[in-house]
């Protein structure tokens, strides 16, 4: 069974009756150190299985002196990220860091 850090949840809506404040209802979430590390693991071991085969849309541009055109375009090859790491920024921002990641593209 898997066990990390408890996250803080406030219903909004319950604390405005408690303070008897008027407010839209809402969500706060507290997330620890241990989450994030949870979060990373996860996400590197979704991106190695869903990545490979994966097709990219075409893409079409057109400029001057003719047409650029990309079709079928699969995800041939992966390779994980040598560090893979998730921050918090104030006051509502995530950030996901990938280095030495490389994806092999077909079309």
């Amino acid at each position: 069974m898997l066990y990390f850090s408890l996250f803080v949840v406030t219903f909004g809506a319950l604390s405005s009756l408690i303070d008897g404040q008027t407010q839209s209802p809402g969500v706060k979430v507290r997330l620890t150190q241990k989450a994030f590390n949870y979060f990373n693991s996860v996400l590197d071991d979704v991106l190695a299985q869903a990545l490979p085969g994966a097709s990219i849309p075409g893409v079409q541009q057109s400029f001057v002196g003719g047409t650029i055109s990309l079709t079928n375009l699969v995800i041939s090859d992966y390779k994980r990220p040598t560090s893979l790491t998730t921050e918090l920024k104030s006051p509502n921002l995530i950030t996901w860091s990938l280095q030495h990641m490389n994806i092999g593209i077909k079309g």
